[in-house]
């Protein structure tokens, strides 16, 4: 609420690169990704260092993540996998298997709204136009959103205000200045 240099929170269990999407509850966030199978998390009322919680599935860098305040999903990463998995944030454990994206991706961009999980591209040996979805609350595999304008890659950015989905930036392998959205309750292009 007001605007300001950062501050120190704290230590993460351990050094990491690529830890981009996360995911919160609001009174925990977890992160999970960055070139290890380690989750881990903070509470965000308190400043301290983070705590492990978990494991993933498997080692990844630059997975995508959305949460509806229950559940923390990761959707695919570096390896250019389809994997997508979960933990419910309010108790520790390890990430359990959610389903499996509509292609094999890494780089992609994530965000949500409290139902729905949206996937932005992606890179599979070039920039992806598709665009998927999940629902957070039952597990399943991912489907058929709609296409991008301008397909990118290379994490970009994502944010909503729970209406709209916007991704911005990231490589078509040149680095892009374009912004596009969706209207996350309704599919299309």
């Amino acid at each position: 609420s007001s605007a300001g240099d950062a501050t120190d929170f704290g230590d993460a269990v351990d050094s990491r690169r690529a830890c981009t999407n996360q995911a919160s509850s609001g009174t925990r966030g977890v992160f999970g990704s960055g070139g290890s199978d380690t989750i881990q998390y903070v509470t965000c009322a308190t400043t301290g260092n983070a705590t492990d919680f978990g494991d993933l599935t498997r080692s990844v860098s630059g997975a995508g993540a959305v949460s509806n305040g229950t559940r923390g999903i990761w959707i695919c990463g570096s390896e250019s996998d389809n994997v997508i998995e979960y933990v419910n944030i309010a108790s520790l454990g390890d990430a359990t298997d959610f389903g499996d994206n509509v292609d094999t991706i890494a780089g992609s961009a994530s965000t949500n709204n409290k139902t729905r999980g949206i996937i932005f591209g992606g890179y599979t040996g070039s920039a992806v136009h598709e665009m998927a979805y999940i629902t957070m609350a039952t597990t399943g595999n991912a489907v058929d959103f709609g296409d991008m304008d301008v397909p990118v890659f290379g994490n970009p950015g994502a944010v909503t205000d729970n209406t709209k989905g916007v991704c911005g930036g990231g490589q078509t392998p040149s680095y892009q200045d374009v912004i596009q959205y969706v209207n996350i309750a309704s599919l299309g292009d």
